[in-house]
């Protein structure tokens, strides 16, 4: 029971985190990078969790022990919400259950922290009015859109993650929905 409140709280806590992102330039430096990845990641000191992060070149690394899939996932998503950061690596995390993270799930996390950091639809997960969901490498899209202009730019964002062989849409705009 004490594990469902704390992960209740750490949800809670990712929100206001996700809301109060700070910005960049296209031109940060790994250590400013590096700074703002462990600032935004800093909740999970209350939890116990020990992530190292690391940036070279733009590409932050996780490094550590963590409890969940879900919680790699989380991680990743914010990991890659940072402005300047252009790839996120996470095979030195290790989970602390049977399951393990699938690159088809770091590559949806990779979209959704990206999607915050570029604010396409908003700041928050939540924001995203679609589902993404990757199988094999192929990323899939499904639901209502805002757009055609923002889908082609979400799809473009999409394209550019490592690991995505290609993108589906089945994604409704708001003039195919009359």
């Amino acid at each position: 029971m004490l594990l469902i409140s704390n992960f209740i709280k750490f949800l809670l806590f990712f929100a206001i985190i996700m809301s109060c992102s700070s910005l960049f330039a296209d031109g940060s430096s790994d250590a400013e990078i590096n700074k703002a990845v462990k600032d935004k990641l800093s909740i999970y000191n209350q939890y116990g969790l020990d992530v190292q992060v690391t940036t070279k070149n733009g590409v932050t690394s996780l490094v550590g022990d963590i409890n969940s899939v879900t919680e790699a996932k989380i991680l990743i998503e914010i990991a890659q919400s940072v402005p300047g950061v252009k790839d996120v690596k996470a095979l030195r995390l290790t989970i602390n259950e049977s399951n393990k993270l699938s690159s088809d799930e770091v590559i949806t996390a990779k979209i959704r922290g990206m999607f915050i950091r570029e604010k396409i639809f908003g700041e928050k997960i939540s924001d995203i009015p679609f589902d993404v969901q990757t199988t094999n490498g192929v990323v899939h899209l499904d639901g209502k859109g805002n757009s055609k202009s923002t889908l082609e730019r979400a799809v473009q964002l999409i394209h550019g993650i490592s690991g995505v062989k290609d993108v589906t849409s089945q994604v409704k705009l708001p003039e195919e929905t009359i």
